[in-house]
């Protein structure tokens, strides 16, 4: 047995064990014992996969509006399940919420030519552990075969949580200037952006309108859900 194997062997005995003496609760209601994401809460998302979500974000600087498909509503189990997702230290919902992105995008997308998650500042990536949007993106990524671009756009400074902002024009300000793409990766390539929720659409508005001036021949976003 190759050593890789060996720890995917012990890391596989040491999750039973703990999921036999702390049972993952359901990231939606909360309840133990049936798995991060239970059947129930799933049948309760307002999934919009036969008819998803697509709307438009008029980027500045005259480049083509930004097309946003998205797979459910923000709510009720899914808008709990997101906030426990990424503040509650439950990466483990990516999977579901991931393969659910990833079908949709082989469904109603149209060819791109990668994947661009977009990113959290460092501080923010050591305080939370994980950015996930790069989780959603790799899972997007398995099911439909297209390959990840994560260090195609950065975030080159540190931004207030969007999600204590009400007021458009303050989350537009907010995130002004806050990112930076490298052209090397992205010049005359057309763009996945993968974001887990679009409120107002002003992140989405700013990745889109760096990635168009380092060269992106177009850009499309995919979130998991739209308030």
């Amino acid at each position: 047995m190759s050593q890789s194997a060996g720890i995917a062997l012990a890391k596989q005995a040491l999750n039973f064990v703990l999921d036999l003496f702390y049972p993952p609760r359901c990231g939606g209601c909360g309840r133990a014992g049936l798995g991060w994401w239970c059947a129930e809460c799933d049948a309760r998302t307002p999934w919009l996969e036969d008819s998803a979500i697509t709307t438009t974000q008029s980027l500045s600087d005259g480049y083509p509006d930004l097309k946003v498909i998205s797979a459910a509503r923000f709510d009720t189990p899914l808008r709990e399940a997101i906030h426990r997702f990424k503040y509650e230290g439950q990466p483990q919902l990516s999977a579901v919420f991931g393969a659910r992105m990833g079908a949709l995008w082989v469904r109603c997308g149209r060819p791109v030519d990668a994947i661009v998650p977009v990113p959290l500042h460092a501080s923010r990536l050591r305080e939370r552990g994980f950015n996930q949007s790069a989780l959603l993106a790799r899972e997007i990524s398995a099911i439909s075969g297209l390959p990840i671009q994560a260090q195609a756009l950065r975030r080159v400074r540190a931004t207030q949580q969007q999600v204590r902002m009400d007021d458009p024009d303050a989350r537009r300000a907010n995130v002004h200037g806050a990112f930076a793409a490298a052209q090397a990766l992205v010049t005359g390539k057309a763009i996945l952006l993968v974001d887990d929720v679009f409120t107002t659409g002003a992140t989405l508005a700013e990745c889109a309108v760096v990635l168009h001036q380092a060269g992106a021949s177009e850009v499309t976003a995919l979130t998991l859900a739209r308030a």
